[in-house]
């Protein structure tokens, strides 16, 4: 009978323990963001600088996320060309990429 009444005469979460609650998530939260690392945005101004040197973009083109599987770590760089640079993309491979250098990468992909 006990959790009959309990449950007729529960008490209601007051707005300090709600606050409370709150709160612990956004702690959390911040902690688990704090755990990144703490050279990254060195590391985005590092590649921004090195793609400046041959390609004209904003610090806005470029996106890099860490993200963690199990005990990996993966970095994934994005950079959003103009499309002025899109005639000059096959340009580019058919002179710095051959077979074998296809091949490596697909490789290491599959691993």
């Amino acid at each position: 009978m006990s959790w009959l009444t309990d449950l007729i005469y529960r008490k209601k979460e007051t707005a300090s323990s709600s606050a409370k609650s709150r709160l612990q998530l956004v702690l959390i939260h911040d902690r688990e963001n704090r755990d990144g690392p703490d050279f990254l945005p060195q590391l985005k101004l590092d590649i921004i600088n090195a793609i400046k040197k041959y390609v004209q973009i904003n610090d806005e083109q470029v996106h890099v996320n860490v993200s963690q599987k199990n005990d990996t770590s993966m970095m994934e760089v994005s950079v959003s060309l103009d499309p002025k640079y899109d005639d000059k993309i096959p340009e580019y491979h058919e002179r710095y990429s051959d077979e074998e250098d296809i091949n490596a990468i697909k490789s290491v992909g599959d691993k």
